[in-house]
């Protein structure tokens, strides 16, 4: 009887063995690919694909920043340090989802972050950081004047976020999201808390942006 459960055990544990070999071999990732979900039509707040920059070399960016495990057991792979790294590298990108996609590949959704305001700088002289709505700093940028910025390689037509009279510390960078819970507030309800003459919901701003625009002065 003890000689038939050792049998037993021994096709048991084979079994599990030939079951994780196959596993290790048939789910190795071995492709990655990307997929552009919402690209933002508004030039002044769009800058994914500036300077000359093709979704091939965007994509090209991401894989190379995002150091996915080629060659690992999709099974039991996380992507969030893949997410992280990829955003960090690419301020302008923000992934959707990466969606495991058997037997070998994975795919990666995202989407173009939009620019929608800037912040001045402590101590740094008509320095701002350009900000999406999720507080992510996306670009650095000087000489911005009476709520504009004209550059002729990297234009703007934001905001500058100042009416309460806060600074971004120096010590931030391109990529990093600034914590302050108290600001994203303001900041939610300035571009997008209010509604048209026509009852359709806009962005505060840009209805001010506008009007400054046609009646040629500025804010």
């Amino acid at each position: 009887m003890k000689k038939k459960n050792i049998i037993a055990w021994s096709i048991v544990v084979g079994v599990i063995l030939t079951i994780g070999m196959v596993c290790a071999m048939v789910f190795t990732l071995s492709k990655i690919e990307f997929q552009l979900t919402a690209q933002i039509s508004i030039p002044e707040r769009s800058r994914l694909f500036a300077q000359g920059q093709t979704t091939t070399t965007v994509e090209e960016n991401m894989l190379s920043s995002a150091d996915f495990d080629k060659g690992g057991n999709l099974l039991f792979m996380t992507f969030d340090k893949q997410i992280t790294n990829i955003e960090k590298a690419n301020p302008y990108v923000k992934v959707d989802r990466v969606v495991r996609k058997f037997p070998n590949k994975v795919t990666v959704y995202y989407s173009e972050r939009e620019a929608v305001a800037m912040l001045p700088i402590q101590s740094v002289s008509n320095a701002f950081y350009v900000i999406d709505g999720d507080l992510k700093i996306l670009d650095y940028v000087t000489q911005a004047q009476n709520g504009f910025f004209n550059q002729s390689q990297s234009q703007y037509t934001l905001p500058i976020v100042n009416y309460f009279d806060y600074c971004v510390a120096q010590t931030l960078k391109v990529g990093d999201v600034i914590d302050n819970p108290t600001l994203k507030n303001q900041l939610d309800d300035f571009v997008s808390g209010a509604f048209s003459a026509n009852g359709s919901q806009v962005a505060l701003y840009e209805d001010i942006m506008g009007f400054a625009t046609s009646a040629q002065f500025y804010l």
